[in-house]
């Protein structure tokens, strides 16, 4: 009989939901929510807090930033209305739209910036917000303005997508209104459909330059890429590329510029569309962006793709990409990839509708009207926020010998108040919440851990932490121990 102590390291792998638990790196997690991977660490996130409260019943739904000149504003789309709420006391702007679910897009002119917007209502004309005042656009184009969805600014122009078609109208160089003209996608389209999203894409053209190249995502996942300035000229405007992917999600926010590459929410998972280039089709489980968290991401599309709420942001301050993920049309958990690194976590505690940046900071909107700014804080609104981790399952014996698990304890690198729990979970098993049963306090950075009593016989095990703070201060995941004995017959 001999006696051991295991290290599983910091989980700054981040979450893994592809590989089978016998074959994880020490460095990733099973689970690991509200914790954060970094480089080197990994950091209970921080809370959020109301920004704004609009008085509205109904949720926020779409957050615009407006920037022109040396003015910023933000904006909420609530209960039908647009609402000023910059300075985060709202001011309503207009009323009386059917959807507050809006595609926009910041546009200069030599007139002044602009935020352009458009929803899937059928039922409401586009909007110009001009830094003071929203107004309809004028336009001549489709029969009624009311059926554009969409916008985008592409070569200087102004394109809608026309709603449950194949088509978009598009301005004159420099206008986002007045005549409109057709260009119609359905010819290339062989599976039908509609438009999803349209967005543009800046890539290599293999002469030291670049391309920016407009993008269509059709409802049946046909992506066509086209080239040039000006689509009513046939020498000006051709096609430069189309290929398959999974179904899109709901909503117009199914794609997200992250730098110069595209990342699409679809049944492939979360795909940059760089990666399609080559194979023409999905290599979602083996190079993208989400690939170690593919299972997770796919289920997620499958799942709880027809729902509203789906929305990808870059989230430059925090090194991350946020997904918001709903779970219902009440519950929203984010799954979040540090943008550095590679590595992933998910998010619970957050229920947002939509995601927007304002001054470089996060905010989300929230049910009956609240705006709230994200990464602040160190509660949820006045609430807990829970980290969870199960660490991989690793086997000091390499499997051909059970182990007795004896004791185990954290290492939390922390400058506040924290609870904790830690379990061992062995072979593969999964122990559920319990009661948050140790404390330490700390007035200036610390690292606690005290050695805990655990009980478990078996050929692999995994610590697993809940953690909380009880007090403001950062709490960073250091490492997990356990001690364990091993024999050729553990009973």
């Amino acid at each position: 009989m001999s006696a051991n102590v295991a290290k599983f390291p910091t989980p700054t792998g981040g979450w893994n939901a592809i590989d089978a638990l016998d074959g994880m790196a020490p460095k990733n997690a099973v689970i690991l929510d509200n914790i954060f991977p970094s480089a080197t660490t990994a950091t209970l996130r921080k809370g959020h807090a109301v920004f704004c409260a609009t008085g509205e019943a109904g949720a926020v739904k779409t957050l615009f930033d407006y920037s022109g000149g040396g003015t910023s504003n933000l904006l909420a789309a609530a209960s039908g209305k647009i609402i000023d709420v910059t300075s985060g006391v709202a001011a309503v702007l207009a009323t009386g739209y059917n959807s507050d679910v809006w595609s926009f897009t910041n546009f200069a002119t030599a007139g002044g910036t602009y935020v352009i917007a458009c929803n899937d209502s059928g039922l409401d004309t586009p909007f110009v917000y001009n830094g003071a005042a929203v107004a309809a656009i004028v336009a001549a184009g489709p029969g009624s303005l009311a059926n554009l969805s969409q916008v985008m600014i592409y070569q200087q122009r102004t394109f809608y997508v026309e709603r449950n078609t194949l088509s978009v109208w598009y301005t004159a160089a420099g206008a986002f209104q007045g005549a409109l003209t057709q260009f119609d996608f359905g010819p290339f389209c062989s599976k039908g459909g509609s438009i999803a999203a349209i967005t543009t894409w800046t890539r290599d053209n293999g002469y030291g330059g670049a391309d920016d190249l407009f993008v269509v995502v059709t409802t049946k996942g046909q992506v066509l890429l086209y080239n040039g300035p000006n689509p009513s000229v046939a020498t000006l405007w051709a096609m430069s590329g189309q290929f398959n992917i999974g179904t899109p999600v709901s909503g117009p926010r199914a794609v997200v510029r992250t730098g110069p590459d595209i990342l699409l929410l679809c049944g492939d998972g979360y795909q940059p569309l760089s990666e399609y280039l080559g194979s023409g089709s999905t290599r979602a489980q083996t190079t993208d962006l989400a690939r170690q968290i593919g299972n997770a991401a796919s289920d997620a599309v499958r799942d709880f793709g027809a729902l509203a709420g789906w929305q990808a942001m870059v989230y430059p301050r925090g090194t991350a990409i946020i997904i918001n993920v709903p779970q219902s049309s009440t519950t929203f958990w984010q799954h979040v990839v540090n943008t550095t690194t590679g590595s992933w976590c998910r998010y619970k505690g957050q229920n947002s509708y939509c995601w927007g940046l304002y001054n470089s900071d996060p905010y989300f909107g929230g049910a009956a009207g609240v705006v709230y700014k994200a990464d602040t804080g160190w509660q949820d609104n006045g609430a807990d926020i829970v980290g969870e981790c199960q660490a991989s399952f690793q086997s000091p014996g390499q499997m051909v010998q059970m182990s007795r698990w004896i004791m185990a304890r954290p290492l939390i690198r922390t400058t506040g108040n924290i609870a904790y729990h830690l379990s061992l979970d062995v072979d593969f098993s999964t122990s559920s919440l319990p009661t948050l049963d140790v404390t330490a306090s700390a007035s200036s950075q610390t690292v606690v851990g005290a050695w805990l009593s655990t009980t478990g016989i078996g050929y692999s095990a995994a610590p697993h932490i809940w953690i909380k703070r009880t007090a403001d201060g950062t709490v960073e995941l250091m490492n997990l121990q356990a001690t364990f004995e091993t024999s050729r017959s553990v009973v």
